[in-house]
């Protein structure tokens, strides 16, 4: 979760722009996080937020056993973005919003009992869009492999999403 609130961008004039490195913990070189924005997709923006708490509180919805893909249709995305009406520009937003989870890359460096462990991934493993005949149709449904490092955080009981409601209506930390 501290990953998640460096690296979501509330700023929509800023997000895009934004590819510096963030390190969380910086100063502790035994246990930190390092967060890489895609160079092309910037930082996640605003709507990146909305669908990533909508990600969260859908996964945790499911509950145990806890699975790695969470699934969403039109209806339900457009009701957790706030939409009203769902188009082919809504989609290139979606997709975008998507793209700039998934394309940024997390690296967690930290000790165990034995070892030091340095461990790259991104939160969003895999995503799968399916449109009506071409890819330039809305999205009809759109399914989120989440990367294994956070589904065994969640295996181990490490986090769970407890207050939806609140977590909504949370903003990011500027950095």
């Amino acid at each position: 979760m501290r990953a998640a609130g460096a690296l979501l961008c509330h700023d929509a004039e800023r997000d895009r722009a934004l590819s510096d490195p963030i390190e969380i913990q910086k100063n502790r070189k035994e246990d930190y996080i390092r967060i890489e924005p895609h160079t092309n997709y910037g930082r996640p923006g605003p709507l990146a937020h909305k669908i990533f708490v909508a990600f969260i509180k859908k996964h945790s919805d499911y509950g145990r056993p806890v699975q790695s893909d969470v699934s969403f249709t039109k209806r339900e995305l457009m009701r957790l973005v706030g939409r009203k009406e769902w188009g082919g520009k809504d989609s290139e937003e979606l997709s975008r919003a998507l793209y700039e989870i998934r394309r940024t890359a997390i690296t967690a460096f930290f000790n165990t009992d034995d070892r030091y462990i340095e461990r790259d991934f991104n939160i969003f493993n895999e995503l799968y869009f399916e449109r009506r005949n071409s890819y330039t149709d809305p999205i009809e449904l759109c399914r989120v492999t989440i990367a294994e490092p956070i589904i065994q955080s969640l295996r181990d009981l490490h986090f769970t999403c407890l207050n939806h409601f609140l977590m909504r209506r949370l903003g990011c930390p500027p950095v």
